[in-house]
């Protein structure tokens, strides 16, 4: 599924699911920094499916959609614990 009939996030607190990743797996975090990095990855993720050319080529590769969203909402210096 890709979320184009079901929405996997209805009734998931998507705030707090990526706080708890970030907390896991980012060095130091307050809960301000935290609630910056969560913020930012909206913001990308907002920007990224905003664009109908974007989203089409993400449709096609969504692991690789949500990870450069990802990716570029962290750059900034933030260091990675290693799962």
């Amino acid at each position: 599924m890709d979320d184009t009939i079901i929405a996997f996030e209805h009734g998931v607190d998507l705030d707090a699911c990526w706080k708890k990743v970030c907390r896991e797996h980012i060095e130091g975090l307050d809960d301000s920094r935290t609630d910056e990095i969560v913020g930012a990855i909206k913001d990308r993720a907002k920007w990224y499916w905003s664009d109908a050319e974007r989203h089409r080529i993400g449709r096609l590769d969504l692991e690789k959609a949500r990870t450069e969203i990802v990716a570029v909402a962290l750059e900034g210096g933030i260091r990675c614990r290693q799962a």
